[in-house]
């Protein structure tokens, strides 16, 4: 399974809180993306890869590994 987006974020020295914050969503639904649970939106998405600095590929193809 990929780890990809909680790697990257712990890598980044941020919390869930941090990034919920700064994408607008709550703390749970970014620990459902990092589980594999759901899958963010094309706005979060993008917001995410921002902020992350990975590809929506990237991102997507992990979610897609869980």
């Amino acid at each position: 399974m990929g780890n990809l987006l909680r790697n990257t974020r712990k890598d980044c020295g941020m919390t869930l809180e941090e990034v919920s914050a700064i994408i607008k969503v709550s703390r749970q639904e970014i620990s459902m993306w990092e589980l594999g649970a759901r899958t963010p939106n094309g706005r979060n998405l993008i917001a995410l890869s921002r902020l992350l600095n990975l590809s929506p590929e990237a991102i997507l193809d992990d979610i897609g590994k869980k």
